[in-house]
């Protein structure tokens, strides 16, 4: 992964947290859960040492999410052989054939929701090598895929 697709996710994965917490906080002021007035959470958030803390620990997290949360991992299989049960294997992840070409193959995330929601970090790129394949996304979807391609791989 290049420096810039790395920081970009760290971007995009600091936006998230950001939106998600400021989510809770609204819901918390708007059904009166709060102890404070907004005025004086957003106070205490850069004015207070817990809020430099919280602050400190959302850039710690988006800063190695993408160090853990992306993978790459090698599996044992003949694409040409297996082709048809491994993009019908993708797509039960909820992913689509997006592009096929130089021995690449890129999945893209079928909902539209669910592209919204990882800003764009939504695809499976899949590499044919001799034997093997190459496939590198998130680590979720990456660990279900590499799970089921590992079962077809077993029948050989």
């Amino acid at each position: 992964m290049s420096v810039n697709v790395y920081f970009l996710r760290v971007v995009k994965y600091l936006l998230k947290m950001v939106v998600l917490l400021s989510a809770v906080f609204i819901l918390m002021f708007a059904t009166g859960t709060a102890e404070v007035s907004p005025e004086a959470f957003i106070a205490n958030l850069f004015n207070s040492t817990r809020g430099a803390i919280l602050l400190i620990a959302l850039l710690a997290v988006a800063l190695t999410y993408p160090k853990f949360g992306y993978v790459k991992r090698t599996i044992t299989i003949d694409y040409n052989q297996y082709k048809e049960e491994i993009i019908a294997f993708i797509n039960k992840s909820g992913y689509s054939l997006y592009s096929e070409k130089n021995g690449e193959i890129i999945f893209r995330a079928t909902s539209p929701f669910k592209r919204v929601i990882m800003l764009g970090d939504d695809k499976i790129v899949l590499k044919k090598e001799m034997n093997s394949i190459t496939i590198e996304g998130l680590r979720k979807d990456i660990a279900m895929t590499e799970y089921r391609l590992k079962s077809l791989s077993l029948r050989e």
